[in-house]
Order: structure tokens, then C-alpha cells, then sequence
């Protein structure tokens, strides 16, 4: 299931132009399964959703609680909370990110930055008064405490979010995706590569980043009668039984790959799973030398999956794309890593790689 992680709506945001019932029509017609209600300051446009059209309409629509919260000293910070959990002060903004982190996992929620590297003063790592209060070790700790960082925001540049990125990676962080829309138009951009390359060639399509020695998935779609694969948006998978993995790792500083593979616990999935260090490495070189990535059935018996590497505009793999299907012994799959190739090319010009 494909959610929004970041949506504002009319109802509870000064500058939304959306009514949360409108967000939900338009993202139910992009294929979006659910979203996260993440007003400044306030639950408004979740209480709207849930006093209104909870359980009358939409009741295969996922509506999630949260706030886009403005702290003192961190900029913006996405919160999500349990259902049924009221917490009036998440509408008092100014708290200290220390103080809110406290609160919020004492009432078992969740809490990471929004647009981490985004506009001066509301976004965490450029805020002036987070540099001044935390030296770099306190801003490790900080960094340490937080559930999720998001990655991706639709009103961000590309490069601003490839920076993210790299900084959930840094803290081995799951990333989170979302429009952070305000209008209409700016709903659902985080994935129109994705879907076409899916409904393109009719099979599962992944987009994932790396989070130390797993996988993240990131952005997934499946085609009209979807396969069966326990790979869901959210969840993770070792790098050294999945094509995602293998094409990151592949493109990695050879220093800090081969410290990554020496941390690894090659566990078999299956009789067909990579098992030590040597073997893996030498896969790792195929890899970079026809530029994709085979999960030949190693994660999973009955899928087979070929994957590519994603760069960034610096030219370091930010991520990976995969085509994941049910494995037949008749089809081509150099082809098709071709295809994904291509494809994987295509979104790293889009994020600014001008390389090859």
C-alpha cells in the first residue's frame, strides 16, 4: 500500500488550499492507499476526517495522525501518534526538540524532520539555533533519537532531497516520502517514473535506499494482479539477497563497501542465497561491470528480481530501482536489466546526475 507521508489541508493549515476530503479523491485516483495528515500545529484536518467521514466513506482509505510540528530550536519535525492518543500540547508550538522527543515517545509515537536540509530556520539541519545550542557530538545524539528522516519532499529541490537521503543513510534512518502539498497540484509527485515503468511492463517495480546493511523500500507498484512478495513500502531486506542491495553496493567507495560486507551476517533465505564475503564480492563486480543487479531467487523461492543503481547529483548511488516477478525459466533476464538500467538512468538525470 503507497502513502503520502506529508499532506496539509484546508481545514487545518493557514496556507492549505485542499479540503482533506478533495486529498483524499485525488490521491485515491493516483493509487495511493492512504495518507498522513501532517498540519502545522494543529490535528484539525485529522478531527475533520475522523468527525465527518470516518467510517461513512473512503473506509478503504487509510487516514494516519500527525502534526507538522514547529520547535524551538529544530525547525519542522513530522509527528505521528497512535490512534486515540490526544496530546494538546503538540498544538502549543515552540517546544524544545529535546522536550518534544521525550513527549512524543513517552506516548508511543514517532518523530523524524521534514524536509531536513530544506528552507533556512524551519528545517533541522539548517536551523541557525540547532548549530548553536548542539556541537557536533550532541547533534550525533540528536540525529540518533529520531524514528525516520524524510527523504523525499516534493516541494524540495532535487538536490536538497538527495541530501536527506544521504543523511538517513549516515544514521541508518528508515526515509519517508510525502508532497508536503498545499495545493492541489503538487499532490502525488513523488513517484510518476515508478508507476509507468510498472504499468509499462506489467510486473512489481520498487524504488529503495540503502539503511546500513538493509534495504528501505521506498516507493512500490504493482501491476494489475500483483504478485505475491513480502517486500512492502516501509519494510526492509538484507543488501545481499536483493538486486536493490547488490546495484547500491556495487557503486560504493570500494573502502566503505568492503567495510559494509565484512559486517554482514550472510544468513541464507534460500538454497540459492550468497553465503560468505568472497562470493558476494565478486558478485558485487559483475554488478558494476554490466551496470544491474540479479535477486536470483535468493530472498524469496519463487521471485526473481533485477535491479540498477540510482545516482545522485554529486555521482554518489543515492538508491536503486527494481523489477521484481514471479520467476520463469524462459525469460530473459539480462533484458530486463537492461530495461531497468535505462530506467535507473533515467530518474538519476532527473535528479541531477549528469553523468553517463
Amino acid at each position: 500500500m503507497k502513502f503520502d507521508m506529508n499532506c496539509h489541508t484546508k481545514e487545518g493549515s493557514l496556507d492549505g488550499k485542499v479540503m482533506i476530503e478533495e486529498y483524499i479523491r485525488r490521491l485515491k485516483e493516483m493509487g495511493f492507499g492512504g495518507m498522513l495528515v501532517s498540519d502545522n500545529n494543529t490535528s484539525a484536518g485529522y478531527r475533520e476526517w475522523k468527525n465527518s467521514l470516518k467510517g461513512k466513506e473512503y473506509t478503504d482509505f487509510v487516514v494516519l495522525k500527525g502534526v507538522e510540528y514547529d520547535t524551538l530550536d529544530c525547525g519542522h519535525m513530522l509527528v505521528i501518534m497512535p490512534v486515540g492518543m490526544k496530546l494538546r500540547i503538540l498544538e502549543m508550538r515552540g517546544l524544545p526538540i529535546a522536550a518534544l522527543i521525550k513527549i512524543v515517545h513517552h506516548y508511543g509515537g514517532i518523530i523524524g524532520p521534514a524536509h531536513p536540509y530544506g528552507e533556512k530556520y524551519l528545517s533541522a539541519v539548517t536551523t541557525r539555533e540547532r548549530k548553536r545550542k548542539y556541537s557536533k557530538q550532541g547533534n550525533k545524539k540528536l540525529m540518533e533519537q529520531f524514528d525516520f528522516i524524510e527523504i523525499y519532499n516534493a516541494c524540495e529541490r532535487k538536490e536538497v532531497n538527495v541530501r536527506a537521503a544521504k543523511l538517513a543513510l549516515k544514521y541508518g534512518c528508515p526515509g519517508l516520502g510525502g508532497s508536503d502539498a498545499h495545493k492541489l497540484e503538487c499532490i502525488g509527485k513523488i513517484d510518476p517514473v515508478v508507476k509507468a515503468f510498472a504499468k509499462e511492463m506489467g510486473k512489481t517495480v520498487f524504488f529503495g535506499v540503502r539503511s546500513d546493511d538493509s534495504i528501505v523500500y521506498i516507493c512500490k507498484f504493482e501491476p494489475e494482479n500483483p504478485i505475491i512478495t513480502t517486500a512492502t513500502v516501509g519494510t526492509k531486506n538484507p543488501l545481499y539477497c536483493t538486486s536493490l542491495g547488490k546495484a547500491i553496493m556495487a557503486n560504493m567507495e570500494q573502502e566503505e563497501r568492503d567495510a559494509l560486507a565484512d559486517r554482514i551476517n550472510f544468513r541464507p533465505h534460500t538454497r540459492r542465497t550468497i553465503q560468505d564475503k568472497v562470493h558476494f564480492l565478486e558478485e558485487l563486480e559483475r554488478v558494476k561491470e554490466i551496470g544491474y543487479a540479479f535477486d536470483a531467487r535468493e530472498l524469496e523461492e519463487h521471485m526473481e528480481c533485477v535491479g540498477a543503481p540510482v545516482f545522485g547529483p554529486d555521482g554518489n548511488v543515492i538508491g536503486a530501482i527494481s523489477m521484481s516477478s514471479l520467476y520463469k525459466p524462459t525469460e530473459d533476464y539480462d533484458a530486463l536489466g537492461r530495461l531497468v538500467s535505462e530506467k535507473a538512468k533515467l530518474l538519476s538525470r532527473l535528479l541531477g546526475f549528469l553523468g553517463k
